[in-house]
């Protein structure tokens, strides 16, 4: 049986992964931590507002850090420890999966949310305030 073949398991506590919707996105039901594709973070960054600069995803994008490495849920092979938005979490260069512990994808895309709306000037601000209906 190919390791595809089963449920993932999570890098934490060992326990089965639930997947959630149709989307590849794995969660944790005992520490809470979830297990997504690299292009599902952009995606969740993209729902903040499809006009989010190219500059605000980078700066909450991966940079690699010196945490230790831990094993992915779904290969097995040690995950590459990163930080993104100073958060640390934890990429598989081998399946594009990204392991964030419970609350850590949340922090991040609040990050770039903030991030995205301290970048827009405040005349944008001002009138999407006073013409929002």
């Amino acid at each position: 049986m190919a390791y595809r073949d089963r449920p993932p398991v999570c890098p934490r506590c060992g326990v089965e992964l639930l997947r959630r919707q149709r989307r590849d996105i794995w969660r944790c039901p005992s520490c809470a931590g979830t297990q997504l594709a690299a292009a599902e973070v952009l995606r969740r960054l993209r729902l903040i507002d499809p006009g989010i600069s190219d500059a605000v995803i980078r700066e909450v994008t991966a940079r690699r850090s010196k945490a230790a490495a831990i094993a992915c849920s779904s290969c097995g092979r040690p995950m590459q420890p990163i930080v993104m938005g100073g958060v640390r979490v934890a990429r598989c260069d081998a399946d594009d999966q990204i392991w964030f512990d419970a609350r850590d994808l949340e922090r991040i895309v609040e990050l770039a949310g903030a991030r995205h709306e301290a970048e827009r000037s405040w005349v944008s601000r001002l009138c999407s305030h006073l013409f929002a209906s």
